[in-house]
């Protein structure tokens, strides 16, 4: 009998995937690297890396994990930065060189990080500098043996990069006093020659490739053990159907603009999905554009779509900046109110309402846990299909009438009033803005 679930697959979607037990990460990504060459690959603060370069920053990169720091395959190695381009250079490095990449929140505190170096019994850590004070304070409690320190503007070129650099310590503050005499720059860590790079031997799928650990809202997070399989699996089955990448998706709004593929990253790339489809799947699959890491907060965000990058419409619609800027902000600030808020309801008895509210706002929604199933909206042609790696639905309005709805979270400050006089009797509105 056939899974019942497959005839709600989009057209072109397989229903199986066959991969090969033998192949590796370091196969693929090597491989695409030299496929896309001369491409652009990513994108921040104005700095733009090609495939090209990412090949060779992350065999120079690759080769200081084991030529200077002496790590072995198999070794854990600790990111602990922000969107910046320092972190898919580490990222497909530590993958090149066999070792086992531990994504930490940036943002941790000194216990919950000493809990995660200690559990995944990492021995070196790249770390952006404003959080290097944290790491302090914990070091000697763990295993770490060798510290990677990397500043906000490291790849950009001079004098943006020392601007930037000193904007980031001495104005916005935001780089604390620490004491890390054993540590090394990203500048000193990238100056190994590429050639002392020795690509791992008998690398194979079922080899462990990350440690992704959970949020600790059940007791202290937990490290999901994820594969060189595990990981291919998840990337083909994004790509299974390129089509889809064009959706809206939480965390991939895309625009796709006289053959240009431009890929936002808006989500913090610590987070698994985030780092499948930013730093493997769209741009070494696709190889047809740059991913933009942006920065996570709301007023970056919004000034970035305001720049012209990326036509504004093909994401917000009939959103305006000021509206998703007063989205974000609230999503931040409120984040625990509006998870209380939709405690009390299962995920499919709750619905998203708003003209032409897609990516960002998802990505806000996804930030407080999968609770958002369905997303009405009117204006789309592909009613009833589910975006690209979520449990997400797009739905037309008439959804609203359906009894087994009992709560909708309202997404377009602007329609705000107008959505209310229109919801059935008997609906729960929360409206966060």
């Amino acid at each position: 009998m056939e899974p019942i679930w497959l005839k709600h697959y989009p057209h072109g979607v397989p229903h199986t995937l066959e991969l090969d037990p033998g192949l590796s990460l370091v196969d693929w990504i090597e491989t695409a690297l030299a496929r896309w060459g001369n491409r652009p690959a990513f994108t921040n603060m104005g700095r733009t890396l090609s495939f090209a370069e990412v090949d060779e920053l992350t065999q120079k990169f690759a080769a200081y994990l084991q030529a200077e720091a002496g790590l072995q395959q198999g070794d854990r190695v600790a990111l602990m930065l922000p969107n910046l381009l320092q972190y898919p250079i580490a990222l497909l490095g530590c993958l090149r060189a066999g070792m086992v990449a531990v994504n930490v929140n940036p943002l941790y505190t000194a216990r919950e990080l000493k809990h995660q170096l200690r559990d995944s019994g990492a021995k070196a850590i790249v770390i952006f500098s404003g959080s290097a004070h944290v790491l302090a304070e914990v070091i000697s409690e763990t295993e770490i043996e060798h510290v990677v320190i990397t500043n906000v503007g490291d790849l950009l070129p001079a004098p943006k990069r020392q601007l930037v650099n000193l904007y980031v310590r001495y104005i916005r503050r935001s780089v604390r006093p620490y004491h890390l005499p054993m540590a090394q720059s990203f500048d000193q860590a990238l100056a190994c020659a590429a050639d002392r790079y020795v690509r791992p031997e008998q690398m194979q799928g079922s080899d462990l490739a990350a440690l992704q650990y959970t949020g600790g809202t059940t007791g202290v997070a937990k490290g999901a053990m994820l594969s060189h399989g595990n990981l291919l699996a998840n990337v083909a089955q994004l790509m299974g159907d390129k089509t889809l990448l064009v959706i809206e998706s939480p965390y991939l709004p895309t625009v796709i603009e006289k053959g240009r593929f431009e890929n936002i990253s808006y989500a913090h790339l610590n987070h698994f999905t985030t780092r499948a489809i930013d730093c493997m799947c769209a741009p070494l699959g696709i190889g047809i554009g740059s991913v933009d890491l942006v920065d996570t907060d709301g007023g970056s965000f919004v000034a970035y779509l305001r720049k012209g990058t990326v036509t504004p419409d093909g994401i917000l619609d009939s959103v305006t900046g000021d509206d998703l800027q007063r989205f974000l902000v609230r999503m931040q600030q409120n984040g625990d109110r509006i998870r209380d808020a939709l405690s009390g309801f299962s995920p499919n008895e709750v619905v998203g309402y708003g003209a032409g509210a897609k990516g960002p706002f998802l990505v806000s929604l996804y930030e407080l846990g999968p609770m958002l199933h369905a997303v009405v909206d009117d204006n789309v042609s592909f009613h009833d299909q589910y975006l690209a790696g979520t449990g997400t639905r797009i739905v037309p309005s008439s959804v609203l009438e359906d009894d087994a709805v009992k709560a909708v979270l309202i997404l377009a400050p602007t329609h705000a009033d107008s959505i209310l006089a229109s919801l059935p009797a008997g609906k729960t509105a929360i409206n966060i803005i």
